[in-house]
């Protein structure tokens, strides 16, 4: 497995970095916003989803490790982009995940800011893996495994990249 991040990694004024990924997946974008939306399908790669699934609704996000953050939708442009607040340490942490056509395939592009180098170094290894092998293998009919194992070592690659820009001072 490389150990280099797939992510391109950016801070803002008040020092706080985002994450952002952008990948092209061999479905349609109607298959992707579905995959990335409904709460049957993230359950099988994700984490299960409950709650008011609209602008101004919140929702929890159910993680494995009892993690259970209480989201709220502040955008959604229906089969092309949403947004939504996620409390990371006290902060409302920004989540905007945008689906559209790539010739046959489908693009998505997943930002994450509001974060601190710390938590980016987490969230930016825990994207990562949800979006490579997991979505990938969802949208090839599969299942993939050892999530923990391949975040350990991606969360080791963010955080060297985080302290290698002088952002992450442990």
């Amino acid at each position: 497995m490389s150990t280099e991040i797939q992510a391109a990694l950016s801070r803002a004024a008040d020092e706080t970095v985002a994450v952002a990924f952008d990948r092209i997946y061999r479905t349609s974008a109607a298959d992707l916003w579905a995959a990335v939306t409904d709460p049957e399908r993230l359950a099988r790669w994700y984490a299960p989803v409950e709650g008011e699934l609209r602008v101004g609704g919140t929702f929890v996000q159910k993680f494995d490790d009892m993690d259970a953050p209480v989201c709220t939708i502040v955008a959604c442009e229906p089969a092309s982009s949403f947004a939504f607040t996620w409390p990371v340490g006290g902060v409302d942490t920004l989540l905007t995940v945008t689906v559209t056509a790539a010739g046959d395939d489908a693009r998505l592009t997943l930002v994450h800011e509001r974060l601190t180098a710390l938590a980016a170094a987490g969230y930016g290894a825990g994207w990562e893996t949800y979006l490579d092998p997991f979505l990938t293998a969802h949208l090839a009919g599969h299942e993939a495994s050892d999530w923990m194992e391949i975040w350990q070592e991606r969360h080791a690659a963010y955080g060297a990249a985080l302290r290698e820009r002088g952002w992450l001072v442990e």
